[in-house]
């Protein structure tokens, strides 16, 4: 595993990823896990407590490994923890750098709820966007305060200077002529070795529009397209 992630693609949201150093669960909520190694710490992330990217069940995840952490927005309930694992339990607001045991965890306001998260771990940086994006429905004021809000956090992300080595953003159906807006704009100004598709209720069909669509000009070959839940990536 040394310079290498491996991606494994659970549903939804949901994606299991592990670098050299760590493994990392981000905003399970269903979904059949792969087995994972014990001796590796685990990192559990829940960008918000929508429950499509969080349920409390995470919890029991906790015997999984040796070692288990959790990462939590801050607008998810402290009393869903149990008392025996809030010790091992971030709770984190937009804005925050949290960092140890070889990992550093950087946090973004998100456009609905929530935060989004960039990790660098192994010597590799992981995006995962959360609810972080262009939501851009019907055109009118509110949507466009909401991309001026998207593009001002994707500057915040772009000044870190870090390089993303993967990416996960959404590309969801449901906006129409603009489900690719959120993933170009990432992609445009900030941009990322690999990027990966989710939200996208599971319609596979998107990506490979995108792939398709002047959209993804410049950046098409980074772009992953998912087959089914489960598939596994070494990148």
């Amino acid at each position: 595993m040394t310079g290498r992630l491996q991606v494994t693609y659970i549903h939804h949201s949901s994606f299991l990823v592990e670098t050299a150093s760590h493994t990392m669960l981000f905003d399970y909520f269903r979904g059949d896990l792969p087995p994972v190694r014990r001796e590796k710490p685990l990192w559990i992330f829940a960008s918000h407590a929508h429950s499509d990217h969080y349920v409390p069940g995470i919890f029991r995840l906790s015997g999984l490994a040796d070692e288990v952490h959790y990462v939590l927005s801050d607008d998810i309930p402290f009393s869903d923890v149990p008392e025996t694992l809030r010790e091992q339990t971030a709770f984190l607001g937009a804005g925050y750098t949290a960092e140890g045991d070889g990992i550093r965890i950087r946090t973004f306001d998100s456009t609905d709820q929530g935060v989004a998260f960039l990790v660098e771990s192994g010597g590799q940086v992981v995006y995962h966007a959360g609810d972080l994006n262009d939501w851009y429905w019907d055109g009118d004021e509110e949507d466009r305060a909401n991309s001026r809000k998207y593009l001002a956090e994707l500057t915040k992300i772009r000044n870190t200077g870090l390089r993303v080595d993967c990416a996960f953003v959404p590309l969801d159906p449901r906006l129409g002529a603009d489900e690719y807006r959120g993933m170009k704009e990432f992609m445009e100004n900030v941009g990322a070795r690999h990027v990966f598709p989710m939200h996208f209720w599971g319609d596979y069909t998107v990506a490979d529009r995108l792939k398709t669509s002047t959209a993804s000009d410049g950046w098409r070959d980074k772009l992953i397209v998912l087959h089914r839940e489960g598939e596994r990536f070494l990148l």
